[in-house]
């Protein structure tokens, strides 16, 4: 009976490991343009578009970005005067929407886009500042990437992309600059820019980079060393992140409206996947964990064979009793 029963949870589990996993749902920041913006973070059905509802409302939400334990952390600005920028960055349930609290970061913050690095750390772009290195759960200030012009930015390994502008001696460069994360120092010009764009970044599954850059009206995608690889025609493109599908997803406009827009890793335009909810003014977009849905037939194969290994266990022990 032992036996059975063993044989009867090991292929039970091992029927539930192999099951699909659910694309996961994305979210996307929404605020007012104003000098001091409001707004909210919107939530989608990662499989059909289907606005899910909202959460974390409040100050204008820029910038989104998932810890590795699921936390989802929002960068609010609170204002964009030049005279006074300011922001904060919160911690989210991303399934209730409960508020787990601010980051109690170290310096003003105005972050404009936000990416964990594979060393746990949180980065964040930020006007003003650069690029900061932040412990996630003190909130204390690891180290600055200091550019005296700041966009999107994203990490591949150990290395630190950012889209924007450094003083070098008596030179500047600009275009998507590259960081060392271990050694924090600047190693140079990744890709450069014609014109330069700073829009945000994400790499693609083949390790091509994606930039989207809105004050052009186009995305770039450029090869792992840097060359220019295609560009292609989006309508203000903000946002953008990779989906379960291999595909980018990019927040952008269509008249009088914003929508999330689908692409294959060569730039090839496919559908229209999401029209956002409402009328602010979306930038960024981030896709939650995934999670894994039981297939109604891979349930019942599992139950089937627990009832009948039960049984067998059964009819044994009353043949042994008899």
């Amino acid at each position: 009976m032992r036996r059975i029963l063993t044989l009867s949870a090991v292929l039970s589990i091992f029927l539930i490991g192999v099951l699909p996993t659910s694309a996961a749902d994305f979210y996307t920041g929404g605020s007012t343009n104003s000098s001091t913006p409001t707004g909210n973070v919107a939530r989608y059905n990662g499989s059909t578009g289907a606005f899910q509802g909202t959460l974390a409302s409040g100050q204008g939400p820029w910038s989104l970005a998932f810890a590795p334990d699921g936390t989802l952390y929002v960068g609010f600005v609170s204002s964009r005067r030049a005279s006074s920028p300011d922001g904060y960055i919160e911690r989210f349930n991303p399934t209730n929407g409960q508020s787990l609290g601010r980051l109690p970061y170290e310096s003003r913050v105005v972050p404009i886009d936000m990416t964990f690095g594979g060393d746990g750390n949180l980065y964040v772009a930020s006007y003003g500042i650069g690029v900061d290195k932040i412990d996630p759960i003190t909130g204390a200030n690891l180290a600055n990437y200091y550019l005296s012009e700041i966009g999107g930015i994203t990490t591949n390994g150990n290395t630190l992309l950012a889209t924007g502008g450094i003083n070098v001696g008596s030179s500047y460069e600009s275009g998507i600059l590259k960081f060392n994360m271990t050694t924090n120092e600047y190693e140079g010009v990744f890709a450069q820019q014609e014109p330069v764009g700073f829009g945000y970044l994400a790499f693609a599954p083949n390790g091509n980079l994606f930039s989207t850059e809105p004050a052009y009206d186009q995305v770039s995608i450029f090869a792992e060393d840097g060359s220019l690889v295609n560009q292609f025609a989006v309508n203000s493109p903000a946002g953008i992140a990779f989906g379960a599908d291999g595909n980018a997803y990019i927040v952008s406009t269509e008249s009088d409206r914003q929508v999330i827009n689908r692409y294959s890793v060569d730039g090839t335009f496919l559908d229209t996947f999401a029209s956002l909810n409402g009328s602010l003014r979306y930038i960024d977009i981030a896709f939650g964990p995934s999670v894994s849905v039981p297939e109604p037939s891979s349930m019942l194969a599992t139950v089937l064979f627990g009832g009948v290994a039960i049984g067998l266990a059964r009819r044994r022990q009353c043949k042994k009793n008899a």
